[in-house]
């Protein structure tokens, strides 16, 4: 459970069976419940010392959470790892529950392929006031 005003963090965890070079994912919340205070990038693409470009966006109004990560050089990644971290506050001043959904996650495989990667299951975070 999460009060009013906590901030916390869910990280993203990714692993593949193929090498993956970019990683463009959305990411849906409830704005009138949380409110994002940060995005970082995780070490999935990093893995091996990659060089990478990460980006984010978000967009309050409609909560919706934009992440594009993508690897330079020569070799994907693999091994398990996290895409990004996200960190949000409470902002519910009544007891709830709330989701975290990734609705579109498009990997992209070394050689330009994608590969169908279906969402993860939603994250239910339960919220209570102070």
């Amino acid at each position: 459970k999460v009060k009013y005003g906590d901030v916390f963090s869910v990280q993203l965890l990714m692993q593949s069976d193929q090498p993956l070079v970019s990683i463009p994912l959305a990411i849906k919340f409830d704005p009138r419940a949380l409110q994002v205070t940060s995005i970082t990038e995780g070490d999935f693409l990093k893995q091996g010392g990659a060089g990478t470009s990460f980006s984010s966006r978000v967009d309050p109004s409609s909560g919706q959470i934009l992440i594009t990560d993508t690897r330079s050089g020569g070799s994907g990644a693999t091994s398990l790892g996290s895409i990004a971290n996200l960190n949000f506050r409470a902002i519910a001043t009544a007891a709830t529950s709330t989701v975290l959904q990734v609705q579109t996650i498009a990997p992209v495989v070394l050689g330009g392929g994608s590969i169908n990667s279906p969402p993860p299951p939603n994250q239910v975070i339960s919220l209570t006031p102070q």
